[in-house]
């Protein structure tokens, strides 16, 4: 009897988490929406410094290293160097070489 009661209980909870934390996690959104905003800024930030610290250790131009990094990623992207052709993956579907 007392299972019987515990499982109830425990199906109560979750529907009643279930009606009630939609709306509430829908609600808050917004607050999610800036917490991941506020994470890529600041990420952003520190790679940003941590180029131009790690630049300026190496003794180079800081500026003309960015410009070189920018177009380092706009070349592997129009190459597609990053993704190897289907033929190339296992038939099992396992990327991993």
């Amino acid at each position: 009897m007392k299972a019987v009661l515990s499982i109830r209980s425990l199906a109560s909870m979750a529907a009643l988490a279930a009606v009630l934390g939609v709306p509430a996690a829908r609600a808050g959104d917004s607050c999610l929406d800036e917490a991941k905003q506020g994470y890529k800024e600041c990420k952003d930030g520190c790679t940003e410094d941590f180029h131009a610290a790690k630049d300026a250790c190496l003794d180079r131009d800081h500026v003309c290293v960015e410009a070189c990094r920018a177009d380092r990623d706009d070349c592997r992207a129009a190459t597609g160097v990053d993704h190897p052709p289907a033929s190339s993956l296992p038939a099992n579907g396992d990327n991993k070489r």
